[in-house]
């Protein structure tokens, strides 16, 4: 094996012996296994949310609400002069999205696989 060594000014090639060679592949495979992506196993599912409904607070907020389930869930008002704004759930309960005071809500969504 022969590896190109570089330094400033000068190139040259430097013969590795067998020893050298048994190194620089140890070497690369202890490289290899560092850099390889450790396999984890996977976290226990949880339960989807469900018995879900939402609806108007009033023109500027909504509300959202799930009955059932520990999973993770939002909500999402579409506003009309400003964008969309998301409140996000865990479990059971009421989470409550708005728009600034100047917007309105034009739609609301309820996503259960936040």
């Amino acid at each position: 094996m022969t590896i190109t060594e570089h330094t400033p000014g000068q190139t040259g090639k430097v013969a590795k012996t067998g020893k050298a060679r048994r190194w620089l592949t140890a070497a690369t495979v202890a490289a290899a296994a560092v850099a390889a992506p450790l396999v984890l196993p996977a976290a226990p599912a949880s339960a989807q949310v469900s018995g879900c409904s939402h609806g108007y607070v009033n023109a500027n907020m909504a509300w959202g609400t799930c009955t059932t389930g520990s999973g993770h869930w939002s909500l999402t008002v579409q506003c009309y002069f400003w964008g969309a704004n998301t409140a996000y759930g865990n479990g059971t309960g009421s989470i409550y999205a708005t728009c600034p005071a100047a917007s309105h809500v034009t739609n609301i969504t309820l996503n259960t696989q936040a």
